[in-house]
């Protein structure tokens, strides 16, 4: 059995701008021996043509194609139902389905025969786990952002020094989990001359 098909589709709820795969991850995932499918369109809520896809060597497909093909099926938030109902005995699901919420829809996708794998159950104060915490990664963008932190630039790259390169003579930030609370307390937002008012709130 060969590496398995994964296919990122594109996000439908309104104001979701997030996808689920960049282009150099699926650059890696295809030197793995993956084949990579991507839903046309599905980046461009994050600036990302489809063009940079095809050229980290995964292919643009429409909705139908990469559900038709993928073993593992890649999201950011649930899909809608119409796209769940389509799904097929053996296919992953991997995403931030919203577990806490509705517990029985990711239920009834199991006895189906489909795998969801939802990444907001991950213990997130596992060491080993950190990796992969996507809740504390989000957390961190919207923190820095709300102490002056420019929303184009690499922010997996630039997370520890991304407010304090960016120029504001004012900022406030009210601070809510790990994202906020840890740009405030690396004097990011002090350096922006920021007013911080920030309780630490994790579940």
């Amino acid at each position: 059995m060969g590496a398995p098909t994964v296919a990122a589709l594109a996000e439908r709820a309104p104001g979701e701008r997030r996808v689920a795969l960049v282009p150099d991850v699926a650059a890696r995932l295809v030197g793995q021996g993956h084949a990579v499918l991507v839903e046309r369109g599905a980046g461009a809520g994050a600036l990302l043509a489809d063009e940079a896809f095809v050229a980290a060597g995964a292919e643009v497909v429409d909705l139908e194609e990469a559900l038709a093909r993928a073993d593992v099926v890649l999201a950011v938030r649930r899909p809608e139902r119409e796209v769940l109902d389509r799904l097929r005995p053996g296919q992953v699901l991997l995403g931030l389905l919203d577990a806490r919420a509705d517990r029985a829809g990711l239920e009834e996708l199991a006895a189906r025969g489909v795998h969801p794998l939802s990444l907001d159950l991950l213990p997130r104060t596992l060491s080993r786990a950190q990796t992969m915490d996507a809740l504390s990664s989000q957390a961190a963008i919207a923190g820095y952002r709300a102490v002056g932190f420019d929303p184009k630039s690499r922010s997996v790259h630039l997370c520890r020094d991304a407010a304090s390169a960016n120029s504001a003579d004012s900022a406030d930030s009210a601070a809510a989990g790990d994202g906020g609370g840890q740009a405030c307390h690396d004097g990011r937002a002090d350096r922006l001359h920021a007013g911080n008012v920030a309780p630490w709130i994790r579940r």
